[in-house]
């Protein structure tokens, strides 16, 4: 089950499970510096979230339910806590044992919508072999919430369901507390952006902005970074015009027709489809399409 609005806002005022995998440079699809946006800047939210993570909110409770069964524990779901060594630090688990022993749960799916998903990071069934960005979120939980042992039952593109059982480690959680605070204090008490990476781009987008300020660029590689930009636009932009020819060029091909056949089996297509619109009336639109035939 997604965490609660209120879950969220209070994310700002802390560090969260999911932020110190990217706080630590283990995390492919978050860095340091999308967190610090997160907590520093007044973002739009996400409304619609790609498949992945729609299929791992829809998932999650099922997930929990089958890991409870198996392993004969029940579980109380989405407990937030906050640390009562270090207060900067929150996490909420998925589950934690009801009975107030020293488990919790974090469910997982991983290349569900990916067909050439590498699954090496997960490792067999019943092991403690997960990816490191996995690792560092649950010793983080174990750390917040006082645990001792977190189990992660994960579905697995190609593989199936499995729970991995990850016992705590003094070592990494040490990690996890130093690199926290020196990101807090420096970065997020200080407004100072990490130097060492850029945020995606979509985190940027996400910034509300003052529209009755302005900043100074007066530095150098300011303007170096301003005139790559323009650069690369004006090359993108080229490249767009000769793709635009090259594709008026192949319709043609086709003269008033939808298909076009090649003698090696290979087919050209370019098929009328409907576009739907939910907040414009519906529109009509050809795709161009090539697909590759195999010669006898």
């Amino acid at each position: 089950m997604p965490i609660t609005p209120k879950q969220l806002e209070a994310r700002k005022h802390h560090i969260g499970a999911s932020d110190s995998p990217a706080i630590m440079g283990f995390d492919p699809f978050k860095s340091a510096a999308d967190v610090f946006i997160s907590k520093v800047y007044d973002t739009e939210q996400n409304d619609k979230p790609n498949q992945a993570i729609q299929i791992g909110n829809r998932l999650e409770d099922s997930l929990i339910d089958w890991a409870s069964d198996k392993l004969g524990i029940k579980f109380r779901k989405n407990i937030g806590r906050v640390s009562k060594e270090e207060p900067i630090f929150s996490a909420t688990p998925d589950a934690q044992e009801f009975y107030g022993k020293p488990i919790g749960l974090e469910a997982k799916t991983s290349g569900i919508t990916n067909p050439a998903f590498d699954s090496s990071e997960w490792g067999e069934d019943g092991t403690d072999k997960v990816p490191n960005k996995v690792i560092i979120q649950v010793q983080h939980q174990m750390f917040v919430a006082e645990l001792e042992k977190v189990y992660v039952p994960a579905l697995i593109g190609g593989r199936g369901m499995l729970i991995f059982e990850i016992d705590r480690n003094e070592t990494i959680i040490a990690a996890i507390k130093e690199a926290g605070l020196a990101f807090w204090q420096n970065n997020v008490l200080l407004e100072h952006r990490p130097d060492d990476v850029t945020p995606k781009l979509e985190m940027l987008k996400s910034i509300y902005r003052d529209p009755t300020s302005s900043v100074e660029l007066y530095k150098p590689n300011q303007a170096v970074i301003v005139q790559q930009w323009l650069e690369a636009k004006t090359e993108f932009n080229a490249a767009k015009k000769i793709r635009d020819l090259a594709q008026a060029d192949v319709i043609n091909l086709l003269e008033d027709t939808e298909a076009g056949l090649f003698m090696d089996g290979s087919m050209l297509t370019y098929y009328e489809s409907d576009r739907k619109g939910y907040t414009v009336k519906p529109t009509k639109s050809r795709t161009l399409r090539y697909k590759k035939g195999t010669e006898d």
